[in-house]
This record gives C-alpha cells, structure tokens and sequence, in this order.
C-alpha cells in the first residue's frame, strides 16, 4: 500500500510476502534510514553509527560498538562504575539521617553518574568536567527533537523549512547541537591532554580516538565522527544498564 505523507511517497508493508522482500530479498536497499534533517543535525552529518548509510563505515562502526558495549571489559568496567557510584549514593543518604530525601534526584544522579564514567572516565564526575550536570538534560532534549514533528520530513523543501522556522523548531535544534558539540569538544580535549593519566584498557572516548589516530584512510573517520559516536554511545550506555539491571 502507497501512502502519501506531504510530498514523501511511503510504502507500507502489510504482508508476510511483502516483508520478505524487504527484510530478506532486497535488504541492503531497504536499511538505510531516510534522511531527517534534525537528525542528520544532531548526528554531525550522519556520522553516527545509529544513522549513518548502510555501507562500510556502518559495519566498521557497527563491530567496534559490539565489541567495546558488550564486551567482558565494559560489563567488568560497568561493574566497577555501579559500585562506585552506589558507594556515593549511600555515603550521601548516610548525612541526611532523619532527614526526609526526595529519592528522585538522587537515583537520577546514580544513573547518570554510572552511564558517564562509563562513556567517559572518572574526570564526568569531577571538577575538570563541570558541564556534566547539563548533559543528561541537553541529551534527553536533543532526543526529544528527534522525535517531534518536523514539516520538513514531509516537505523537504522550502515550504517545510519555513515552517520549521516559524514553529521554532530549527532554532532549537540548532541551540541543542551547539550545546552538545561544546560538551563533546570538552571531552575531546580532556582525553587529548598528553598530561592525562590514561587508564590501562581506556575509556569508550579513548578507543574512538584510537581509531581517528589510527586511521588508514579506507574509513575517513575525522573529529566530528567522534563526536557523534560519543552522542550514540551515551544512549547505548543508558539501554545497556537498563539490561544489566
């Protein structure tokens, strides 16, 4: 069945015929997704292993995250993250004794202290990274903005991107990004200060830029692939806990 949303034709797959042709048959024309300007945004130019063209770079990057988020080193690393921050939490409940605590910020704090140190090392929860405290909420947002309504989806033309306009959409996607290229940009230094003690197996940051040092040049991958895979990595870490648990 053909529908028509705006100027985009879709096709909706109904049949168990039908199906088979596109998840078996013609699989590798049909995996890609199609292009949304927010999303192409926020993912550096589809630079992202979640949005970028089925091709490759996909199956490179693809290998490298199963290896490095589902790997023995992450759960033993995750392991180690959980129990420091549950240690910190505990210690910091301990000094409110008596006291009533509105456990909500607190497990929150857990959660996002856990998935940092996991993508990002001890520095996520310490003064030489202040920015953490905003991450979580700019992280949340930018993927709220993916998942709103965008005209120019449906129009991806001028008539679309004025509309875009208009309603407020682009500005704020463009705020969000900007927010979130200044946290990553932080990261990147902080992980590129020769002076940096650097842990023996690294952090999730570190192998990304291993791969960006070691670049034979069949993969291109420059700054902004990084960044955009520290974006696709922090959601991955908050489903990956969300399994452990």
């Amino acid at each position: 069945m053909q529908l028509q949303l705006g100027t985009v034709r879709t096709v909706v797959v109904s049949s168990a015929e039908a199906a088979r042709e596109v998840m078996k048959t013609h699989d590798e024309d049909c995996c890609t997704r199609p292009v949304s300007p927010g999303m192409k945004r926020l993912s550096y130019g589809l630079k992202n292993v979640g949005f970028s063209p089925y091709g490759a770079y996909w199956h490179a990057m693809r290998k490298f995250f199963v290896v490095e988020l589902f790997g023995v080193r992450h759960v033993e690393a995750a392991w180690h993250a959980r129990q420091h921050q549950v240690e910190k939490l505990m210690s910091t409940l301990s000094g409110f004794a008596g006291e009533p605590v509105a456990l909500k910020e607190h497990i929150l704090s857990l959660a996002d202290g856990i998935i940092g140190m996991l993508g990002f090392g001890d520095m996520y929860n310490s003064n030489k990274f202040p920015h953490h405290k905003n991450l979580q909420h700019v992280l949340e947002e930018a993927i709220h903005v993916q998942a709103s309504f965008s005209a120019e989806d449906y129009f991806p033309n001028i008539v679309g991107r004025l509309v875009d306009q208009i309603t407020g959409l682009t500005s704020r996607r463009e705020r969000i990004f900007k927010q979130l290229d200044t946290f990553f940009e932080v990261i990147i230094e902080q992980h590129l200060d020769p002076q940096r003690v650097k842990p023996q197996n690294g952090h999730l940051v570190d192998r990304l830029i291993d791969l960006w040092k070691d670049n034979n040049g069949t993969l291109n991958i420059t700054r902004d692939h990084i960044k955009g895979n520290i974006f696709v990595s922090h959601i991955s870490c908050l489903y990956i806990m969300s399994c452990l648990d």
